[in-house]
């Protein structure tokens, strides 16, 4: 199983969010970088992603971090292939 690793700490906008996600992890190339294509993407993904420093991210990026782990739970709960982990 491969184990994929991203930081978030530091990030502080959605576009840096995004690009940190497409640097740690194998998207395809039609990845829209918005929650709806990292859905899609995950809902296709094999393997484990851990996601660290979230909480160091900026404080303006609240509310798309939460829905940002909303879509990793989902993501988590319905691919049997998939786990997503947060430290």
């Amino acid at each position: 199983m491969e184990i994929y690793k991203v930081d978030l700490a530091g990030v502080t906008g959605i576009a840096q969010l995004h690009d940190r996600l497409a640097e740690a992890l194998p998207l395809p190339e039609w990845y829209g970088r918005n929650l709806d294509a990292l859905n899609d993407a995950l809902s296709e993904m094999q393997g484990e992603i851990m996601i660290q420093g979230i909480e160091e991210a900026d404080d303006d990026m609240t509310d798309y971090l939460d829905r940002f782990q909303a879509v990793c739970i989902d993501a988590d709960r319905d691919n049997p292939l998939l786990r997503i982990m947060f430290r």
